[in-house]
């Protein structure tokens, strides 16, 4: 059954690169609630303005007054009272190679914005490469990304959400997160496909050289293998 209550605050704790605007987005608007990003060790309110900048679209709430939605990436370290039993959680994963290739193309560009990747203007000519600068920035965080999912495999009871299912079943999917999260105020957005992600054009080697794609394979195996069937023979 849906909860018909009203919640004062819910928490989305997302993989990086993987529709956490369109999440926060999504949701603000469902339940008018206040999105606030984790950012220097405390959430802080997020304007319209820079809701925006990682959509395809500008978005514009109505108003916020029912609550705050708490946003946090999985590396976080939260206030204790943040994981109080009283906040609903929902976690968003996506397919890591496409989180990773788009976190690596975000650090190597001038500009270092969260603008949807399609939109950066490096995105032609730039292949995610094993050793790169970017590959040595951004390794331990594949690493913690690796362990959060496998985590999220041991704890059925969490809600987990895969982005690419927003695509491939979209009314399964936000059925599944009204019932976990609270009725929503209004209809759940849908989100712009981009089909350059890997995960539907299959363009990996284009994206990832060689080194890249096989140290991938090995960090995310058991996470791939749960998570995305469809994609663990991918070992290189």
């Amino acid at each position: 059954m849906i909860c018909e209550s009203i919640m004062n605050e819910i928490r989305i704790e997302t993989q990086m690169r993987s529709g956490t605007h369109y999440l926060a987005s999504a949701l603000a608007q469902v339940y008018h609630y206040r999105p606030a990003l984790f950012k220097d060790g405390a959430f802080v309110p997020l304007s319209d303005k820079e809701l925006s900048k990682g959509l395809y679209e500008k978005v514009k709430v109505e108003n916020y007054d029912n609550g705050i939605l708490y946003v946090n990436h999985y590396y976080h370290i939260l206030p204790k009272d943040l994981y109080a039993e009283r906040i609903k959680v929902l976690y968003l994963i996506g397919f890591p190679y496409d989180s990773f290739y788009s976190d690596g193309l975000v650090f190597s560009s001038k500009e270092y914005s969260v603008q949807p990747s399609s939109r950066n203007k490096g995105l032609k000519n730039y292949k995610f490469r094993y050793g790169s600068k970017e590959w040595n920035f951004l390794q331990p965080y594949m690493i913690k990304n690796a362990c959060w999912l496998e985590e999220l495999i041991g704890d059925p009871a969490k809600l987990v959400v895969r982005y690419e299912d927003f695509f491939i079943n979209f009314n399964n999917t936000i059925h599944a997160i009204e019932k976990h999260m609270g009725k929503f105020r209004c209809n759940f957005p849908v989100p712009k496909k981009n089909s350059e992600r890997i995960y539907w054009s299959g363009k990996i080697n284009y994206n990832i050289d060689d080194k890249g794609i096989k140290e991938l394979s090995r960090i995310f195996e058991k996470s791939l293998k749960h998570f995305y069937p469809e994609y663990h023979h991918i070992t290189y």
